[in-house]
């Protein structure tokens, strides 16, 4: 117990973070599934990298 309340801002911190991860990656999963990038990308339209997109290269192949 001693251990516990020595370190209990390393604990909390470490907890916080790992908080922080999963509901990142649970985002990422969502919007994923949602069809949406992982970035939130709205479009190629004005997207600098269009050109080397995968989704841009998938529509250009079904036109």
């Amino acid at each position: 117990m001693q251990w516990l309340i020595d370190n209990a801002a390393t604990v909390v911190i470490s907890a916080g973070l790992l908080i922080w991860f999963f509901l990142i990656i649970r985002r990422m999963v969502k919007n994923k599934r949602a069809g949406q990038s992982a970035t939130g990308c709205a479009g190629c339209a004005g997207c600098s990298g269009k050109h080397s997109c995968a989704s841009a290269k998938a529509s250009k192949e079904h036109a």
